[in-house]
């Protein structure tokens, strides 16, 4: 019998060898409630999953649960028990009173980096003992790593994304997750063992700054993880290493080829890059001390600053070799995140996907300067044409003209901010944006004044030289609008 959407389970009753005692909290997927076992008198988590079982989805979520229940790891919430009774499937976890660390750490709080390096260190292990039997988690997030009496953190919801994926696959193509830590991969409905790695370096990431790379809305989020390189940590931070900004930018790489070999190596990785960081800084100040020379103090890793410089950057290692077992995410974005936070297909986001620059290994201002502003300008000078064309043309109705007119000048606008903003994608600075979208201006405009002689039906007005002049500045500032950090970093 399939059982009503509106079920719930009410304290008081009785789950298995559990009495209901309390509500613990609600999520989309699943209910939790506080336990007491009824001969034991200990106490347990119950996660009861929402919505209806057929006979099919009951005998998947035995499956999978039979799986998890066999994951024991130190920092895993233990699966003890699971069943379904009255169409309600549950499992019964270890109960953690600690909270969550999302909890424990709210928005916006940095965190040292030691800490951070602890935090990673104990996940990185759970993850790794899952990957090893080949489970994946999906859904790394602060609201489920929770701490126990001791203070230790614990990976919970282990495998409830497969749960509930495998028990819904016959009814929606909704891809479980969420979205500000999900890898672009995973977007696309293709999740791997390299996914949680991403996740567990964007939890890293917001850890260390205060905020996640990527924020937005939950659709804005998305196209981010897959076109937008994440903003430079050291922006932020500058007391950073770079040799661990590297590492972070590394595990955070679109093709997950590209990040370390599991999420083991990261977690080494990163401790490595901060004891290395440590004994130079160690080291340096020996060598200040010997000299008798003083310096102003230096913010030690990790500890919250308010200087906004923009330190030179450092390029991100290079990519391992490919395995043939790994899975092949460098496909079109085949997804896309609903406002309601839940993933639909399929999307047109894959005709953009050849579009998002990357920075190289070296960035070369003056000549990417060039390359953008020539190219970009002399491109898409046909919209300057067009717009001459249509104005000076006598046989096109002013009702229509006017409009048309309006949405090509716009249009060529746009081509000069699009210089600006990936003269700065490739160099990361703003002045080589403002160049690129003045450059992109003048030669829009050089260009249509060339080809007007050839061109049948291009007038051109008779204060050109001085539109020459206002383009140029009008680029200029164009050019700096895309070069703006705020793009993708939201104060």
């Amino acid at each position: 019998m399939i059982p009503s959407e509106k079920m719930r389970v009410c304290p008081g009753q009785r789950l298995g060898n559990y009495q209901i005692r309390q509500v613990l909290g609600r999520g989309g997927f699943a209910e939790v409630y506080l336990g007491e076992h009824v001969y034991l008198g200990t106490h347990a988590a119950l996660k009861v999953l929402t919505g209806p079982l057929d006979e099919h989805e009951a005998g998947a979520f035995q499956r999978e649960a039979r799986l998890l229940a066999g994951l024991i790891h130190p920092h895993i919430v233990r699966v003890l028990d699971f069943g379904i009774q009255d169409g309600l499937p549950f499992l019964v976890l270890d109960y953690a009173p600690g909270g969550s660390l999302r909890k424990l750490h709210p928005r916006g709080e940095q965190l040292p980096l030691a800490t951070v390096i602890e935090y990673v260190s104990h996940i990185a292990s759970a993850l790794q003992s899952a990957h090893n039997q080949h489970l994946i988690h999906r859904d790394v997030k602060p609201e489920n790593i929770l701490l126990d009496r001791d203070g230790q953190v614990l990976l919970s919801d282990f495998g409830i994304a497969v749960l509930t994926q495998s028990m819904r696959s016959a009814h929606t193509q909704q891809i479980v997750g969420t979205p500000t830590y999900m890898a672009p991969e995973q977007l696309q409905g293709h999740a791997c063992q390299a996914s949680d790695q991403y996740a567990l370096g964007i939890l890293a990431y917001e850890w260390l700054c205060g905020r996640p790379p990527f924020v937005g809305s939950p659709t804005e989020i998305a196209a981010q993880h897959c076109f937008a390189s994440p903003p430079p940590l050291r922006d932020r931070i500058v007391s950073l290493s770079p040799r661990v900004e590297q590492v972070i930018l590394r595990v955070l790489a679109k093709n997950p080829a590209a990040r370390f070999p599991s999420v083991a190596a990261f977690a080494d990785a990163l401790s490595e890059a901060c004891a290395s960081s440590s004994g130079a800084v160690s080291a340096k100040g020996s060598a200040s001390a010997s000299g008798g020379g003083s310096s102003s103090a230096s913010p030690l890793p990790g500890q919250r600053v308010t200087s906004w410089m923009h330190p030179a950057r450092e390029a991100a290692p290079t990519s391992p070799a490919r395995k043939s077992d790994e899975h092949d995410a460098r496909g079109p974005f085949g997804s896309t995140v609903l406002d309601n936070g839940q993933m639909d297909t399929p999307s047109s986001w894959s005709f953009f996907s050849w579009f998002a620059p990357r920075r190289p290994v070296t960035s070369h201002l003056v000549a990417w300067t060039l390359v953008h502003g020539l190219v970009n300008g002399y491109f898409s000078s046909g919209t300057l044409l067009l717009f001459y064309a249509i104005e000076g043309s006598h046989k096109v109705a002013a009702a229509i003209a006017w409009p048309l007119s309006g949405g090509v000048l716009l249009l060529s606008l746009f081509c000069v901010f699009l210089a600006g903003w990936l003269a700065h994608q490739r160099t990361g600075k703003r002045v080589a944006g403002s160049a690129a979208g003045s450059l992109a201006g003048l030669i829009q405009q050089i260009t249509a004044g060339v080809l007007s002689h050839v061109v049948p039906g291009v007038v051109l007005p008779a204060s050109f030289p001085l539109l020459l002049l206002l383009w140029g500045i009008l680029g200029g500032v164009l050019g700096l609008l895309g070069a703006r950090r705020r793009m993708y970093w939201h104060e």
